[in-house]
């Protein structure tokens, strides 16, 4: 047997087996990082939507009276003429 060809099968040997080791270690790693970036557009999304719900429930809040003021004498009303 010659040198190289010792060489060339100790990589090979040492290619298999990496190869299998890799593919029983992958999906343990591939699998938590693909949730994360299927996730992580929706989190943010939701995280940046809380902030601007909550300013627009306060500055409807504040305008509530305005509002029910303009509808009381502007608005509609069930009688025929306006006060």
């Amino acid at each position: 047997m010659r040198v190289y060809d010792c060489f060339f099968y100790v990589y090979h040997r040492l290619a298999n087996c990496i190869g299998y080791c890799l593919a029983l270690v992958a999906p343990l790693i591939v699998e938590p990082v693909m949730s994360f970036i299927r996730d992580a557009p929706a989190i943010a999304a939701y995280l940046f939507r809380l902030p601007a719900q909550l300013v627009a429930f306060l500055v409807i809040s504040i305008l509530k009276p305005v509002y029910r003021e303009s509808y009381e004498t502007h608005g509609l009303s069930l009688s025929s003429a306006r006060t």
